[in-house]
């Protein structure tokens, strides 16, 4: 039976966070981010130089980064993908 979309990413929480305090990728700190949230090399220079340009904090850059996660879960994928990076709210990212 083929899971819905709106199970798959519980999953994935809940693997995720096993063993800890959070129950959603809204609460990470920043030591979850650096963890859960790793972007290629190429992903943290071209959002890091939007967020410099753009003048954004590094809370800004984590939230980011915490909806992004969010949006690759919804999309069943193990890593954040350019499209998970553009399409978070507040990103100004170009893929």
């Amino acid at each position: 039976m083929r899971q819905s979309w709106s199970i798959r990413p519980a999953g994935a929480w809940r693997a995720r966070f096993e063993g800890t305090w959070l129950t959603s990728n809204a609460e990470m700190g920043v030591r979850e981010v650096r963890r859960w949230c790793v972007l290629d090399a190429a992903g943290e220079a071209l959002l890091r130089a939007a967020v410099q340009q753009l003048g954004r904090s590094a809370r800004a850059y984590h939230r980011v980064l915490k909806v992004a996660r969010t949006i690759a879960d919804l999309a069943a994928a193990d890593s954040i993908q350019p499209a998970h990076r553009s399409d978070s709210p507040g990103s100004d990212t170009p893929t």
